[in-house]
């Protein structure tokens, strides 16, 4: 009997620290080791070899163990290769033809979950060749819109990739845990914020309010990010730590955008 219960009781144990385990895995898809290629010009021409413009690529990318830091430009007529058939729709075969360059360049660009890449938008425009197709996206994290993290690639009438436009930002380990933290309520953030501005004598029945949650990608790694509009073009931009309550940081901008 006594050896059935310790037997019982490792297992149990097992079990706990199993799903302890699963539970960090499924939250943290950080990269734990990030290196980008020496050469990004060279990367990208041997790649798609003839296929992009003599200028490009164009890139403000800093490395970070946990990803790339800034901007990526590419353009050209580039060709994805392993697609498969590709659906009757045109959106969704520019989706397809998109989806499929991303998943080949997720190394390169950090996304070690292209499901966290989220598409917004998509538009079409008349070129001098034809009807050309752009598709937007947004990275979110656990849910949150991650500051600083879209992309734009724009496909053309002849099913090639004409521009790929990205800013990405790295996302760690304390950010995936972070965004599963409790956060105050929208509700709460806002009474912040109005509290700040009646202090400051601005009339609460001449402003409006705006406020949206995001990750970003330094502590506190979530916040609250709130504008306030006054009559005569004016208005204050609020950041409020969402675990906390705190006001990070407050400015006043003038009609135009000029900072006080």
């Amino acid at each position: 009997m006594v050896m059935q219960m310790k037997l019982y009781s490792i297992l149990l144990l097992s079990a706990i620290i199993f799903s302890i385990h699963a539970q960090a895995e499924v939250h943290d898809k950080s990269l734990k080791s990030y290196k980008l290629p020496p050469n990004l010009k060279k990367y990208f021409q041997d790649k798609y070899k003839d296929q992009i413009d003599k200028d490009s690529p164009t890139s403000k990318l800093q490395e970070t163990p946990h990803g790339p830091r800034g901007t990526l430009h590419v353009s050209g007529n580039f060709r994805v290769k392993n697609i498969e058939a590709l659906p009757e729709d045109k959106a969704d075969r520019a989706r397809a033809i998109a989806k499929v360059f991303l998943r080949d360049e997720a190394e390169l660009l950090g996304l070690p979950d292209l499901n966290e890449l989220r598409e917004y938008k998509i538009s079409t425009s008349k070129g001098h060749d034809g009807e050309y197709t752009s598709i937007y996206y947004r990275r979110y994290i656990d849910g949150l819109p991650l500051e600083k993290s879209w992309a734009h690639i724009a496909i053309g009438p002849d099913e090639s990739i004409v521009l790929m436009n990205i800013s990405l930002v790295p996302a760690s380990p304390e950010l995936y845990t972070a965004v599963t933290n409790k956060t105050i309520t929208e509700e709460e953030a806002l009474r912040i914020i109005k509290k700040d501005a009646r202090a400051k004598n601005v009339d609460e029945k001449r402003f409006k309010a705006k406020i949206k949650i995001y990750a970003i990608s330094s502590s506190p790694y979530v916040v609250w990010k709130g504008r306030v509009s006054m009559v005569g073009g004016r208005y204050w931009k609020y950041v409020v730590n969402a675990f906390t309550g705190e006001i990070i940081s407050v400015r006043k901008f003038t009609k135009n955008c000029h900072t006080i």
